[in-house]
C-alpha cells in the first residue's frame, strides 16, 4: 500500500519524524516536538509498505500512524574507520 508522509529531519541530532500528510507539527505533543528539535528540514515522501528501506521502514511507519499518529527514526549506529 502506498501513502504519503511529511518528513522532518534534524541533521544535527540524526533524527527524523514522519507524520501523515494531512497532519501538522501542531498536532504533536510538546515532548515529541522537543525530541525532533527546533531546526528541521521538511520534505514529503511517498512510502510503500511492500518495500524495505534504510531509515523509515514503510510498514513500521504505517503501523506507528495507526497506534501513535506519528513515527520516529533515530540513527544510533556508530561507525569506526580504521
Amino acid at each position: 500500500m502506498k501513502f504519503k508522509v511529511k518528513a522532518y529531519y534534524n541533521h544535527q541530532k540524526h533524527r527524523a519524524l514522519a507524520i501523515p500528510e494531512d497532519k501538522t507539527l501542531d498536532d504533536l505533543s510538546e515532548e515529541t516536538l522537543r525530541w525532533i528539535g527546533p531546526e528541521v528540514t521538511e520534505g514529503t515522501k511517498e512510502l510503500d509498505t511492500s518495500e524495505r528501506l534504510f531509515g523509515f521502514d514503510p510498514q513500521t511507519v504505517w503501523d506507528d500512524f495507526q497506534t501513535k499518529g506519528f513515527s520516529v527514526y533515530e540513527i544510533t549506529a556508530k561507525v569506526t574507520i580504521k
